[in-house]
């Protein structure tokens, strides 16, 4: 679907002021980045400012989490209501225009209610999922936590093979595949898996694979078993190459670019479509989510998941994304969604991007 008007005239604006002047005008409160969603639907919402000053909406950036404090896309005076709009994912920041103090951050997503902004708005944070039990554990370094792992043989045309403990799951890479990240999915998904409640027995995964490649040319994984075969070549947007990624019942494919890191160099690289979101754990978890769906789901318990338009697939996928908070959406979670993530994970955990080595 096509961008919004207001968003490419702003998108224009930082080319004309990005050089200069990205040092003072950028912010460094808040942590809510916009989120490039799959659905690119264009959505808005009513808000309303109920405070005594006028106020400013300013746009944040997808890749830091930053805004433009001189260039505001929506002003409101005192009582004036405002149509926000913008594509699902959309962040925004209201602050006070004359003292800039921020009022409140918002994520556009379908549906919301209208907002009413107020002088006693709290100081932004990072919301957390409504009616999700608080995080329970300390957040979890995965690159600095040596995994509990073995080595192993890898298959025919791939390069290195180690094997955790419990469950013994597989993890095989090619050779752009640095051992940092290779560690640090290991312990993302034994973090994972050992939450698992006990309705559903992680050795169900023991024969499990999971696949990591990097940045290689498709031309070089084109004939790699089983990702080459996995998607059609055409068209870009559908293919192994710019997807680099899945998840099925027995075996998943991630790749190193989208672990803890900003753009993906394969996609800028082909100039096509154009990838610069900021990522963690994002790719990690979510293939696994859809590998999880197909080994431990009911097609009923499945079939209740919504997010946003996507089908209940793709939608289950992204609240596990939601669940281990990589990212949080800030969106509410429904009554039967969280019922199903409650029984299926004991406990919610956060990874850690620190320690790091590419």
């Amino acid at each position: 679907m096509k961008k919004t008007k207001f968003v490419g005239v702003f998108f224009s604006l930082i080319c004309v002021f990005a050089v200069g002047a990205l040092a003072q005008n950028t912010a460094s409160s808040g942590q809510l980045c916009s989120k490039d969603m799959p659905d690119r639907l264009d959505v808005s919402v009513k808000l309303t400012n109920s405070t005594k000053t006028t106020i400013n909406v300013h746009f944040v950036n997808y890749d830091n989490c930053q805004e433009f404090l001189d260039t505001p896309i929506f002003t409101a005076n005192p009582g004036q209501t405002l149509n926000v709009t913008g594509q699902h994912g959309v962040a925004y920041r209201i602050r006070e225009a004359g003292t800039k103090n921020l009022l409140k951050e918002i994520i556009l997503v379908p549906n919301m209610p209208q907002i009413n902004i107020t002088a006693a708005a709290p100081a932004a944070v990072r919301p957390k999922p409504a009616n999700l039990p608080a995080p329970k554990d300390e957040v979890i370094y995965v690159f600095k936590n040596e995994a509990n792992v073995t080595n192993c043989t890898p298959n025919l045309g791939w390069a290195k093979c180690i094997q955790l403990a419990d469950p013994t799951i597989r993890i095989m890479a090619t050779k752009g595949v640095s051992q940092s990240a290779m560690n640090g999915v290991a312990n993302v998904y034994a973090e994972i898996t050992r939450r698992l409640g006990p309705k559903y027995p992680r050795n169900k995964l023991d024969t499990f694979i999971v696949h990591m490649t990097n940045a290689e040319p498709w031309s070089e994984l084109i004939n790699l078993a089983p990702i080459g075969m996995a998607y059609p070549q055409q068209p870009y947007q559908s293919s192994g190459d710019f997807l680099r990624g899945y998840g099925n019942p027995d075996n998943l494919w991630i790749t190193e670019q989208m672990i803890c890191k900003t753009g993906v160099k394969t996609r800028n690289d082909t100039g096509k479509v154009k990838d610069n979101q900021a990522r963690t754990f994002d790719q990690v978890i979510h293939e696994f989510g859809h590998s999880i769906d197909s080994n431990f789901l009911t097609r009923q318990q499945a079939g209740i998941f919504k997010f946003a338009t996507m089908t209940p697939l793709e939608s289950f996928a992204y609240h596990v994304t939601q669940w281990f908070r990589s990212p949080d959406f800030g969106v509410s979670v429904p009554a039967n969604n969280q019922a199903v993530l409650k029984e299926l994970f004991t406990t919610q955990a956060t990874f850690s991007c620190d320690g790091y080595k590419p």
